[in-house]
């Protein structure tokens, strides 16, 4: 069937065969259906629309059929948006879970700290209540009370006017950092936050995380928790201590880690483990 062509029902069947219902049933349901005209067009990325349309008393004219053929170029370019619109929906869907599986997440907060706007992962921090929460007149509210203390200092200089960064650690089970920011200088509207707060961390909790690098690179589940204390920052010596196990075990478990992971050092190792696939579980 040829594209953007108008065919007739008696293209496709013969006198008799509109009678016999066992040929007229794949194209048409209602049985008193005699006259049809089908057209079919089609977008670039493959898809299709079919029109038909059905009388059962009348033929159609020419002009019903030059009428029907003047649509076919109208409804490609409208196949071809709504394949275009889909195709970005799936993208804007599949980076959605993206951000959500990295745990990121922002706010915008206006001078008190109320919250303006925040993106849907910011939202889950919130409604966990576990290291933020939204007080009851709208505020961002960081449990750990060096963090609040950190994000009211940093509201206060904004209100006076200068432009500054902080970082305030939120949490280490699961390690979760915030950074806070100027705003962008042209949002739209009469939407005018004071800052925006970038929240970013871990997902999971370190055993959860330590099982998933030890299946990634092959470490034992000893080797995999010290390689996620390296790569929050902690030296091999407070590492050691927060394991329960001498410098010198801890020292020669570094090195099978290197070894196990084709890294050559703590910053290699570090970068290795923040753009590894376990960020993403």
């Amino acid at each position: 069937m040829r594209l953007d062509r108008v065919h007739s029902l008696e293209e496709f069947l013969g006198p008799n065969d509109l009678r016999d219902s066992s040929f007229r049933s794949p194209f048409i349901q209602d049985p008193d259906i005699f006259f049809a005209r089908v057209m079919r067009v089609a977008e670039p990325n493959g898809g299709q629309i079919w029109i038909s349309l059905g009388r059962k008393k009348s033929d159609f004219s020419a002009s019903d059929g030059a009428l029907l053929g003047s649509l076919a170029n109208h409804l490609a370019i409208a196949a071809g948006t709504h394949s275009e619109l889909a195709r970005q929906r799936l993208k804007a869907g599949i980076s959605a879970d993206a951000i959500m599986r990295l745990n990121f997440g922002w706010f915008m907060l206006d001078a008190s700290g109320r919250i303006i706007d925040m993106s849907e992962q910011a939202e889950a921090f919130v409604q966990e209540a576990k290291t933020l929460r939204k007080s009851p007149d709208g505020r961002l509210i960081a449990e750990s009370a060096d963090a609040q203390g950190s994000l009211r200092k940093f509201l206060q200089r904004r209100q006076a006017g200068e432009n500054i960064v902080f970082t305030v650690h939120l949490s280490d089970e699961p390690w979760l950092d915030m950074l806070l920011t100027n705003p962008p200088t042209n949002l739209p509207g009469a939407l005018q936050p004071l800052a925006v707060a970038f929240v970013h961390g871990e997902r999971s909790i370190s055993a959860e995380r330590s099982e998933h690098l030890a299946n990634l690179f092959g470490l034992t589940l000893q080797e995999a928790r010290l390689a996620l204390h390296i790569s929050r920052g902690v030296t091999i010596r407070e590492a050691a201590t927060l394991l329960g196990l001498t410098h010198e075990t801890t020292r020669l478990y570094s090195k099978r880690i290197y070894a196990k992971t084709g890294t050559r050092g703590q910053a290699d190792l570090v970068r290795l483990i923040l753009a590894s696939i376990v960020a993403l579980t």
